[in-house]
């Protein structure tokens, strides 16, 4: 008789254990899909687990079988993979954002210094400018890529000028006694030759920014963002549906 007696209360205790309600004012919820969302005043009892969202400042409730952990501010697990784990003491970890990446469609491409389109429409300056600063890097290499750029077609289109422009004064010059002089013809062709790299070291510049900026994710968004909350209505009643 003693013996049942025993037995029946450790039975009691293991089921109002399982019944104990768990408050915690703030941390960390990770779900089985490895998404954390950082909460506030979670209540987890029995098979389900409610709490406020503390980006999104929404009331969220989710069913034990979704969660891989708890953890409150302190780093305490409170819950891990159906165990009650209390005592437990990790390091916090911050709330992981989702990388989107970017589509074909929003990035650059390069067609020359000039000429950058995105989703097949060529961008101007101002735009493009605007589209690199949010990579200061980028940015930074598409302006000395520029630069580089102009002042190199400068150079070549002087020195082709100045060689063009020698090349017809020797010519008016060749019926006269004076004959003309190679120096016009001289400096323009050096002018140009020294031209090339600077400009082609532009152009690298440009398609290194390029580059920087189509390998940059699109942005990185909470969890909520990415998650999809909608109201349903079923025969049982009205209720929200949260989709992550």
């Amino acid at each position: 008789m003693k013996k049942i007696i025993v037995f029946s209360f450790l039975l009691l205790n293991l089921f109002s254990f399982s019944q104990e309600k768990k408050i915690v004012k703030n941390g960390y919820i990770t779900f089985i899909s490895n998404a954390i969302i950082e909460f506030e005043n979670l209540t987890l009892e029995n098979e389900s687990v409610t709490f406020i969202n503390k980006i999104s400042k929404l009331e969220m409730n989710v069913s034990v079988a979704s969660v891989k952990k708890i953890m409150d501010i302190s780093g305490e697990i409170i819950y891990e993979t159906g165990n009650l784990r209390p005592g437990s003491i990790v390091q916090p970890q911050d709330p992981k954002p989702v990388i989107v990446e970017k589509s074909a469609d929003e990035k650059l491409k390069y067609q020359s210094a000039s000429k950058i389109y995105m989703n097949g429409q060529k961008l101007s300056n101002d735009k493009l400018e605007s589209l690199l600063k949010v990579n200061p890097n980028a940015y930074n290499q598409y302006k000395k890529g520029k630069s580089g750029s102009t002042l190199g077609n400068v150079l070549i289109g002087g020195g082709i000028g100045l060689f063009i422009g020698g090349g017809i004064s020797n010519l008016m010059a060749s019926d006269t006694s004076s004959g003309g002089s190679p120096a016009l013809l001289i400096v323009g062709l050096a002018t140009a030759v020294v031209g090339i790299p600077v400009k082609l070291g532009g152009v690298k510049n440009i398609k290194q920014a390029v580059n920087s900026y189509n390998s940059l994710p699109k942005k990185q968004v909470s969890f909520v963002a990415k998650s999809d909350l909608n109201l349903v209505a079923s025969a049982n009643g009205i209720g929200l549906q949260w989709k992550f």
